[in-house]
């Protein structure tokens, strides 16, 4: 394949069509199965920890072998994408190897050039056991460089750019690995490797090539059949000995496998093919199970043979050809695991069909190959033993684009699953590639089972976040297969009939794993779909892809916040100055009222006022409504005068008319009082101040019962209290700007009012409720800022004892910006009369003792969701017998508290409720003495925000 240096992202994959399984097929029992995976990594993006900028790793070494303590060597690979030419990074001679007391063993000399894969040794000259081993196009595996003073065992090597000791720093290090034991961590990467009790036979580390684990058949290294560099010994490091007994914990079986400057190298241009393409992997000539006996050859069992076609595509002749074994199950292989033992073989004529298929047959010679097994290993080769590795004798020069067929015996001293990874390496004029790592197995009788399987890609979930109604576009480098990965390092695309719908949007995936999620409109929540990853044969396990779509709250169209104000008089009709000139309002009358513009009231953008509106000295029972004005009065009552005289108020939220104006009708006649509490005004966003805090309702203060004050005395006439507001009954000590209470007047001393503002401010000349006999118990809804120290003070112009109960609370600017608790006003409207079956099922009086329940959302302006309070007028209508009245959550235990109170038998009685909406959106009303019970609604505050 053609290699201009740099490959692409992460890793690719080359399956060689007449060698691979056929896909979408598994191994069969008593099938010939054979199975071949060619990996090709990205060198470019090998993971390094070096300070200094080269690719020499130190691939494999020794500190003690057969020979004793001096029985030593280094390894040094390039695994660049180019060569490597030593030059000082001072004024030395070179790079130097040292061991962790500063004092360096070996030294590279300048002007080296170490090719591309290529290996440098470095050898202890006092004894070196391996000097036999034919390693290079030399005779020996004699090092490149020799020393004479040992490493102490389990001490940490480096590789510095310098073979000047006093750079012998961090800077200038390329490389480095020491065991557990080494404390210089100049000497070591990350965790060390475990450090050994010294022993004298042939071992070695080196750096993982292919598999995590002789029981595994998937490979664990980003860079298959190069040595893995991640920065961490003990992880990239493996150790292996001659016969898997000798000493700690992970070894392998295998042999040491030092290479030098003249070994050949790593090759991806070495395409290996099948004998015959013409006939499966696991068919004769391909490969060749024979079962005949021969222990004396390690081959108790028969023999295993694969035979391949290898082409050189290096573009340079070849003048040296080995295949360096990275995995092999040997002596002592686990049980269910075959023990393979590498044998030489000889030339051998083999009758072959090739292209055209089915033409005709012809016979080709066959290579032997010999393995270069030194002395010291008695058991053939096995995991990353170069030393176990067949070598192809060359008569001559394999030229580019030749091929030489070659035959690999195996001798099988146990059955069971088999498999054997080779890494082609060769001496080449021409260009280095990455290499492949090409796995060999079969299932025969045996048994035999193939253990190349292809292992099915493992997909991990995914999770994303988007907004409410906008697109997800997810590019490929952050996409599904981000996470996934395929065991035989295979690529991996999604597979497209594997991806689900989500049930709230749509969902475009591409095979690269990028993909577009459109949410439904106006949907915020969890979503999710699944997908599968595919190798092309074989599928992941599907995988869920979790959405979490962020709600855009959209405030709703006239959605307001609170704004409140100290109590001001914004009419009194009994003032001579006032509209009426100081006449009351006629029976059958009304008059409209100027309101914006004034008491704090801005001239424009008010949606809706809370007024205090009282009906003074009124000349016959009736009731009092009041709208926006230029609108058609509604059939609801605000407040009701059960004789005439009465002072009666109650409070009023109530939308602006035209010209900023409301409207107040009288049905009997009376003077009308109205105080401004405070207003509501339109929003477009998310908001901070001004939104409304539902709670339980919950007594903060009863004189009767020394609640909120310190005795048990009413309130002297013209006397006044302060009461701790923040802080109590569920309102926070801080970020608080008014209040919503329920105050009661209770066993009045004499007729008068009651006056409730904020604490450490002049009391305003305005009134809360009125008391209009001795002995009263009369409640009224009020909405008053906190004063100083989170206090309001009441004021009794008569003397009464004082209740009150906490509704709810308004928020200031500290709060953070959002849509729960905007108010949405309405227009007044009647959602409840006993007396004409609205809102119940009969039109009887609710019974003493008892309660109704009623559903608030889902109807007269109110939506079904996303409502978390409702403010009704809720009025006593001909009582039954004296009493109250109690509002709450449906559902909800019923609190001690009331919502108005009745006095006498037959009276209308009415007051503004603030009451919190069940989840189902209703509430229930209790009444003590027996009454129909009439309710209108004035508006209702939101619950957008998300849970």
């Amino acid at each position: 394949m053609p290699d201009d240096g740099r490959l692409g992202k992460g890793m690719w994959t080359m399956n060689v069509a007449c060698f691979l399984r056929s896909r979408g097929a598994r191994a069969v029992a008593g099938a010939l199965l054979l199975t071949m995976a060619i990996v090709v990594t990205n060198v470019d993006e090998i993971p390094s920890a070096h300070a200094a900028s080269t690719t020499l790793v130190i691939s494999e070494f020794r500190v003690r072998g057969p020979g004793g303590a001096n029985d030593e060597f280094i390894e040094i690979q390039n695994i660049g994408a180019a060569a490597v030419t030593v030059a000082d990074s001072g004024a030395g001679t070179g790079f130097a190897v040292a061991a962790s007391n500063g004092v360096a063993r070996c030294v590279i000399p300048n002007a080296t050039v170490i090719p591309r894969f290529g290996h440098y040794l470095c050898v202890n000259s006092v004894g070196y056991s391996l000097g036999s081993y034919p390693a290079g196009s030399g005779t020996t595996a004699t090092g490149d460089a020799t020393y004479a003073t040992d490493i102490p065992d389990n001490a940490g090597i480096a590789l510095f750019d310098t073979s000047v000791s006093g750079n012998f720093d961090l800077v200038h290090r390329l490389d480095a690995v020491g065991s557990t034991s080494e404390a210089n961590t100049l000497y070591k990467e990350g965790l060390g490797y475990p450090a050994l009790t010294p022993f004298s036979i042939d071992y070695s580390f080196y750096r993982n090539l292919s598999t995590a684990s002789i029981t595994e058949s998937g490979l664990d290294t980003s860079t298959p059949g190069l040595s893995e560099d991640t920065g961490v010994n003990a992880t990239d490091f493996v150790f292996v000995d001659t016969n898997g007994t000798s000493a700690g914990a992970g070894q392998r079986l295998g042999a040491p496998g030092p290479e030098n400057l003249s070994s050949p190298v790593p090759n991806g241009g070495l395409t290996v093919s099948l004998l015959d393409p013409c006939v499966g992997p696991q068919t004769a000539p391909n490969a060749v199970r024979s079962s005949v006996s021969d222990p004396g050859n390690n081959s108790t069992f028969g023999t295993v043979e694969f035979r391949r076609t290898i082409t050189n595509n290096t573009g340079g002749n070849v003048t040296r050809l080995r295949f360096r074994i990275a995995d092999q199950r040997t002596f002592p292989a686990p049980s269910g695991y075959a023990d393979l033992r590498d044998r030489t073989s000889v030339d051998s004529a083999v009758t072959v069909d090739r292209a055209p298929c089915g033409v005709g047959m012809s016979s080709v010679t066959v290579r032997g190959t010999t393995l270069e097994t030194p002395p010291s290993q008695p058991n053939g080769s096995a995991f990353n033993s170069s030393l176990g590795a067949g070598t192809v004798t060359l008569g001559a020069p394999l030229a580019p684009g030749a091929t030489i067929d070659v035959r690999l015996l195996f001798g099988v001293q146990q059955t069971g699953s088999d498999s054997a990874r080779i890494i082609v390496e060769a001496l080449t004029g021409g260009a280095t590639t990455p290499p492949n790592l090409d796995c060999m197995g079969l299932t025969a009788a045996g048994p035999m089972t193939d253990f190349c399987a292809d292992l099915a890609p493992i997909a991990t979930a995914d999770s994303y976040g988007v907004t409410e109604d906008t697109p997800l576009v997810v590019a490929a480098a952050s996409g599904l297969l981000g996470n996934d990965s395929d065991p035989n390092y295979q690529s991996i695309t999604v597979k497209a009939a594997s991806v689900t719908t989500p049930s709230y949007g749509a969902v475009t995936v591409n095979a690269d794993g990028s993909f577009t999620y459109t949410p439904n409109s106006n949907y915020y929540g969890a979503d999710s779909f699944t997908y599968q990853a595919t190798d092309g044969a074989l599928d992941s396990a599907p995988t869920n892809v979790v959405l979490s779509i962020g709600a855009v709250l959209d405030v709703p169209v006239g959605a307001t916040r609170f704004v409140p104000l100290a109590p001001t008089r914004l009419l009194d009709t009994r003032i001579s100055s006032d509209i009426t000139g100081g006449a009351p309002v006629a029976a059958g009358g009304g008059i409209d009222l100027q309101v914006s513009g004034r008491g704090g009231v801005p001239a424009s953008n008010v949606s809706a006022v809370v007024l205090n509106v009282t009906a003074a000295e009124a000349l016959a029972p009736g009731f009092v409504t009041v709208w926006p004005t230029l609108q058609v009065r509604p059939a609801a009552s605000n407040l009701n005068v059960t004789t005439a005289g009465q002072n009666i108020a109650n409070l009023v939220t109530v939308q602006l008319g035209t010209g900023g104006k409301v409207s107040l009708f009288s049905q009997s006649g009376t003077h009308l009082v109205a105080d401004i509490a405070g207003y509501y005004e339109p929003v477009t966003t998310l908001t901070t101040a001004g939104r409304y805090t539902p709670l339980a309702p919950d007594r903060i203060l009863d004189t009767r019962m020394s609640l909120g004050v310190p005795g048990t005395l009413a309130v002297p006439a013209g006397g006044k209290i302060d009461l701790v507001v923040a802080g109590r009954g569920g309102v926070p000590a801080a970020g608080v700007s008014a209040v919503v209470l329920n105050v009661t007047a209770a066993e009045a001393t004499a007729a008068g009012y009651v006056t409730v503002w904020p604490a450490g401010q002049q009391r305003p000349t305005a009134s809360t409720l009125n008391v209009t006999f001795a002995g009263q118990n009369i409640p009224n809804a009020v909405i008053v800022p906190l004063g100083a120290g989170g206090q309001i003070s009441l004021y009794a112009q008569s003397g009464t004892h004082l209740i009150a109960d906490v509704a709810g609370w308004f928020g200031d600017a500290s709060q953070p910006a959002k849509l729960d608790g905007l108010f949405q006003p309405l227009a007044p409207t009647r959602i409840l009369d006993t007396r004409s079956a609205i809102g119940v099922a009969t039109t009887t009086a609710v019974a003493p003792g008892s309660a109704i329940d009623l559903a608030v959302t889902g109807h007269d302006g109110v939506p079904t969701t996303g409502v978390t309070a409702a403010v009704l007028n809720v009025t006593a209508a001909e009582a039954t017998a004296p009493g109250f009245i109690t509002v709450w959550p449906n559902g909800a235990t019923r609190p001690a508290t009331s919502s108005l109170n009745v006095t006498a038998t037959g009276q209308n009685i009415a007051n503004m409720v603030s009451v919190t909406l069940s989840s189902t959106g209703s509430i229930s009303l209790f009444t003590q003495g027996g009454t129909d019970i009439v309710g209108d609604i004035a508006g209702y505050y939101l619950n957008g925000d998300p849970a």
